[in-house]
């Protein structure tokens, strides 16, 4: 799926969607609940998680 597509199934823009995808923007719960859905995938794999006691990831 292009980012164009998923935009377009979220009912995002293609710039806001690329930005997400840049890590400039993020998602909201709900869009992101909606795009795992889309993605067939949790919503945890969405992102990438950091340690904060650490900085580890």
């Amino acid at each position: 799926m292009t980012q164009a597509q998923l935009a377009q199934r979220l009912n995002l823009s293609d710039s806001f969607v690329s930005k997400v995808v840049r890590g400039e923007k993020r998602l909201s719960l709900i869009k992101s609940r909606e795009a795992a859905i889309i993605l067939n995938c949790y919503m945890d794999d969405l992102y990438e998680w950091i340690d904060i006691e650490e900085g580890k990831r």
